[in-house]
């Protein structure tokens, strides 16, 4: 009993807190979501301007998985910065291929106003609602920001890494029909999991 109450006491001593899900009356540890999968973060050469334009308020770029097989994931890292100042939400999505560019969305984040990130490339983190579907290594998918308006003045700019592997981008006004653009950039990002 002394062993019981000393290890139930242990992260109360310390100052620590185990995660835990209640299920049905049950408690269970849940793994934080802290493992990175795969990312291309390497130093920006250049941006690509989100939700400027009508015809752009949606991009996405096309890679290839190569992290855990079978792994959800619940965190979508993004290097990003913004050009204004008035409120702006964006969401972060993860689709399945289509023939090429963006099909079913397979993730979706929670909306973020980003116009409070300023002018400075920062990551922003962007948690998705429920973890996504699992993904499975060496299948083709694609990462997307987007926003449901438009604004010429008040914008994202998503940082690009030179040397990844993700060399294609797609464009939409909707987040359903996408125009294929030739990209030797990629979009720096990390997908996270548990």
């Amino acid at each position: 009993m002394k062993k019981l109450l000393l290890i139930a006491l242990i992260p109360v001593i310390f100052g620590f807190s185990i995660p835990t899900e209640v299920f049905y009356g049950q408690v269970s540890t849940v793994a934080p979501c802290t493992t990175v999968q795969q990312g291309e973060t390497e130093a920006s050469d250049g941006v690509a301007e989100i939700a400027r334009y009508i015809t752009s308020t949606f991009k996405a770029y096309e890679f290839v998985y190569s992290g855990t097989n079978g792994k959800q994931i619940c965190t979508i890292n993004l290097w990003l910065d913004f050009v204004g100042s008035s409120s702006h939400t964006y969401t972060v999505y993860l689709y399945a291929n289509s023939a090429g560019v963006p099909g079913a969305i397979i993730g979706t984040s929670e909306a973020q106003d980003l116009s409070v990130i300023g002018a400075s490339e920062v990551k922003i983190s962007f948690t998705l609602s429920t973890p996504s579907s699992a993904l499975s290594n060496g299948t083709t998918y694609h990462l997307g920001l987007g926003s449901a308006t438009d604004d010429a003045s008040n914008y994202a700019r998503w940082h690009r890494d030179p040397n990844g592997a993700t060399e294609d981008l797609a464009f939409s006004a909707d987040n359903s029909s996408w125009t294929p653009s030739a990209e030797t950039r990629t979009g720096k990002f990390e997908l996270v999991s548990r």
